[in-house]
């Protein structure tokens, strides 16, 4: 058995949280998948403590990425499979969208934060990348519907994922759940083919 890393990813909105939860949920009710833990997107917990205020800046996108891989790494060395609910590289067009590129230190911490989504992308054995859902309207005070910004995270995550040539599957907004759980577990499965 080999250990594998799954990204669920989407802009907002999308019901990645609610599917990498009911994922985890599911696949730890089996014995072959009981070392098995989710990463919880960094950036809802960053918010609610700030008091519902989103990151504002590429320096609080930094701290969003690092604690994020931080906790990949962490849970990459102790469990089996690890499921996260997006993925530290993603803060990286939020980084794009807070810089200032007028600014020395913001042209410097972006291509550090390049740097280091380059070698976050890499690790993970496949991707999940739920299609924006304009029917799944969440206000909560931390998540306000902006779709045209929604469409641009979206198509920004997916050009990154074909531009690297990394394997992802695209969920269209009305998949079904169980069908798609039932695959990924069959994937986990699998025991990587040896190079030829």
């Amino acid at each position: 058995m080999s250990k594998k890393i799954i990204g669920i990813l989407g802009a907002p909105s999308s019901g990645k949280s609610t599917f990498s939860m009911e994922l985890t949920a599911h696949l730890k009710k089996h014995r072959e998948f009981s070392s098995t833990q989710l990463i919880v997107e960094y950036a809802r917990t960053y918010i609610e403590y700030n008091g519902g205020l989103p990151p504002s800046n590429i320096y609080e996108q930094y701290l969003l990425m690092s604690e994020t891989i931080a906790q990949t790494d962490n849970a990459e060395q102790i469990y089996d499979y690890v499921i996260t609910d997006g993925a530290g590289w993603g803060c990286y067009f939020f980084a794009l969208f807070t810089a200032n590129l007028h600014r020395e230190c913001d042209l410097k911490f972006l291509d550090k934060i390049h740097r280091m989504m380059i070698k976050d992308i890499r690790r993970y054995d496949k991707f999940y990348l739920l299609q924006v859902n304009e029917d799944h309207v969440i206000d909560d005070g931390i998540r306000v519907a902006n779709f045209e910004r929604y469409h641009k995270v979206y198509n920004s995550l997916k050009g990154m994922l074909d531009a690297y040539d990394i394997d992802h599957e695209v969920l269209e907004k009305n998949f079904n759940r169980e069908e798609k759980i039932i695959e990924i577990k069959k994937y986990l499965l699998e025991e990587e083919k040896p190079n030829e």
